[in-house]
């Protein structure tokens, strides 16, 4: 029984400008047609005019208030991932390679080690190494350009078939861990959109630069037949501009051509 006066309690404190305006706007219009009927239908359409503005401002403080939100919650992410990858650069990394220094001590000290024993360190600190590195690249908060090439390298070694045109920048300004991080995550975002489609690409172009204050990273997919844009692409590629966008306050851009697919990302 309760539910409804508290909802609409809720809807009143949420959207109270709103709301106020509307019953201002009901009121005001009852008293013009009554007192004033021949300027009602002007006064009629300036109360709508001004209606409709008070919304649009609501609207635009809503929309700014959770893109402040959804930033401030990504960097807060972004942080925690930055400390765990280090955690594990400083912790655990630290230790297996002292116990393959012991290990290798021991064995030039003539004791009996097996060689798989070394060879599981190896591979357990090459893990280690992968996994901070996905959570935060070590070079990400000081070289952007950096962290897209080893990126890459995993995408080089998964489609050896695929050819990677790569031109990045050697000096790149440093820029917030945050931002970098989502320039990371899209472009590997975009990869593995583009090779969830059925249409395997023959060349992937990737441009980094910086002109004045704006950087810009392009990336150009090529295909051997005619593109053929399907609804769950553009769907994708959709959720991704608006992230992008939302995450960075920058813009993107995308378009289509015979035989190649553009993306552009200015922030």
């Amino acid at each position: 029984m309760s539910f409804i006066p508290i909802y609409t309690n809720f809807l009143i404190g949420k959207y109270s400008t709103c709301v106020i305006s509307l019953i201002c706007y009901a009121h005001i219009k009852i008293y013009i047609r009554v007192r004033f009927p021949v300027l009602y239908h002007l006064y009629a359409y300036i109360l709508v005019f001004l209606f409709y503005i008070t919304i649009t401002i609501c609207y635009l403080r809503d929309y700014y208030k959770t893109k402040k939100a959804l930033q401030w919650w990504h960097y807060r992410q972004s942080m925690r991932l930055f400390q765990e990858a280090e955690s594990i650069r400083d912790g655990l990394l630290q230790e297996s390679f002292i116990i393959r220094r012991h290990l290798e001590i021991l064995s030039r000290d003539n004791a009996e080690i097996p060689q798989e024993y070394l060879i599981k360190i190896d591979n357990w600190h090459q893990s280690l190494t992968k996994l901070s590195d996905r959570l935060f690249p070590e070079c990400l908060p000081h070289h952007l350009p950096l962290a897209i090439e080893f990126l890459l390298e995993k995408w080089l070694e998964s489609y050896p078939q695929i050819k990677f045109d790569i031109l990045l920048p050697t000096n790149w300004p440093m820029e917030a861990a945050e931002c970098s991080l989502v320039i990371l995550t899209i472009l590997d975002e975009l990869l593995r959109i583009t090779m969830s489609q059925n249409s395997e690409p023959t060349l992937i172009y990737v441009r980094l630069k910086q002109k004045k204050n704006i950087s810009v990273l392009t990336v150009q997919i090529y295909y051997k037949n005619v593109v053929l844009i399907c609804y769950s692409l553009l769907t994708e590629v959709l959720h991704l501009s608006e992230s992008f966008k939302l995450l960075t306050s920058g813009k993107c851009f995308f378009q289509t051509k015979k035989y190649s697919i553009s993306y552009l990302f200015c922030w």
